[in-house]
C-alpha cells in the first residue's frame, strides 16, 4: 500500500504530540509541517551559504548526468554536496567537525529566526513528552545536529534506506545508544528547484525480500542515479511510489530508516537545497535524540 502522508500548519501541532513516536511505531509514514521558516529568510540563508561554503567541512558524491529517457551524457561527473559532514566512517573525524557546523549555522541564520532554536521548538512538540536532545559521544562531545545538502540540476538521489548506515563508526560512538528500528528523517527545504527534486517514498521496507537485490547490486546507503544498476521502469510499475510535495520553509518528517526512498531528478537552473538530520529513541525510551 502507498505511504501515508499528512500535512499540518506549524501553529496546529497541539493535536500531534505523539506524531514522531507514532511514526516510528508504524503510524503515519510522513508529515509535512508548513512554513516552519519564512521563505524570505531562507532566500538570504541560501545566498550566504553559497559564499560561506568554504568555511564548512563538506564532501561530495560523484554522480553521472542523464538525459530524459536515461541516456548517459558524456560529461564530467556532477556532485551532490553535503555541507557540514565529511561523510566519514571515522568517528573522530566526524565529531571534530560537529561544533564548527553548529556555530557556522548560527551565523548563516543571523538576523532572523535561529535555526537550532526553531527546529527544537517544533520537534519538542511532537515527542510525546520525551526530552529532545542532540546526540552525544561517550566523551561528551556533541554530534552534528544537521547537514546541508545541495542537489544540482540534472541529478537525482537514488534509492536508499537509513537502516543501511547503522554499521558506521559514528553510531557505535553514540552515548547510551538508540533503538535502530526508530530512525526518522527530518529536513527543511531551503530552496525549491524549478521542477523535480521531490522526495519519493516506496512501499518497500529495509527487510522486505523484494529489496534484497538492491542491497547486493548497489553501494551501501545510496548511489546517484545509475540506470545501469537499477531498473526504474520496473520499480515504478511494480511498487507504490508516493511523492511528497513541499515548498521552501516546510519541514518534512518521514520514516526514512524503515522505508526506501529517493529524490527525483532536479530540472532547471536552480539546485535543490535542504538542511536536516535524523531522530531516534534512546535505548531506554526516555529521550528523543537527533543528529546528522
Amino acid at each position: 500500500m502507498p505511504a501515508t502522508c499528512a500535512t499540518t500548519e506549524v501553529d496546529a501541532l497541539a493535536g500531534r504530540t505523539d506524531a514522531i513516536v507514532d511514526m516510528m511505531r508504524g503510524g503515519c509514514d510522513s508529515l509535512v509541517i508548513k512554513r516552519v521558516f519564512d521563505p524570505d529568510q531562507l532566500a538570504e540563508v541560501v545566498k550566504r551559504l553559497d559564499h560561506a561554503e568554504r568555511f564548512f567541512p563538506a564532501s561530495a558524491l560523484k554522480t553521472l548526468r542523464f538525459r530524459n529517457g536515461g541516456e548517459l551524457v558524456d560529461a564530467e561527473p556532477l556532485l551532490i554536496r553535503t555541507i557540514g559532514d565529511p561523510i566519514s566512517n571515522e568517528g573522530e573525524r566526524y565529531l571534530s567537525t560537529a561544533e564548527h557546523l553548529h556555530w557556522g549555522t548560527r551565523a548563516l541564520f543571523a538576523g532572523g529566526v535561529d535555526f537550532e532554536h526553531r527546529i527544537e521548538s517544533v520537534l519538542s512538540q511532537l515527542t510525546g513528552g520525551r526530552q529532545l536532545v542532540r546526540a552525544r559521544a561517550h566523551d561528551g562531545r556533541s554530534y552534528s545536529g544537521w547537514t546541508f545538502r545541495v542537489l544540482p540540476p540534472d541529478v537525482a538521489i537514488d534509492l536508499h534506506v537509513g537502516h543501511s548506515f547503522f554499521d558506521w563508526e559514528r553510531y557505535r560512538e553514540m552515548a547510551g545508544g538508540f533503538d535502530y528500528r526508530t530512525q526518522v528523517s527530518f529536513f527543511v527545504l531551503l530552496q525549491k528547484p524549478e521542477r523535480g527534486g521531490v522526495l519519493e517514498i516506496l512501499d518497500v521496507t529495509h527487510d522486505d525480500a523484494r529489496a534484497q537485490a538492491w542491497h547486493r547490486r548497489t553501494l551501501p546507503g545510496y548511489v546517484a542515479h545509475q540506470r545501469d544498476i537499477i531498473d526504474y521502469d520496473s520499480i515504478d510499475h511494480d511498487f507504490e511510489v508516493t511523492g511528497v510535495p513541499m515548498e521552501a520553509g516546510d519541514m518534512l518528517l518521514f520514516h526514512g530508516g524503515e522505508f526506501y526512498h529517493r529524490v527525483s531528478m532536479v530540472h532547471g537552473a536552480r539546485p535543490r537545497i535542504t538542511v536536516g538530520g535524523f531522530l531516534g529513541l534512546s535505548s531506554d525510551d526516555q529521550r528523543l535524540m537527533y543528529w546528522a
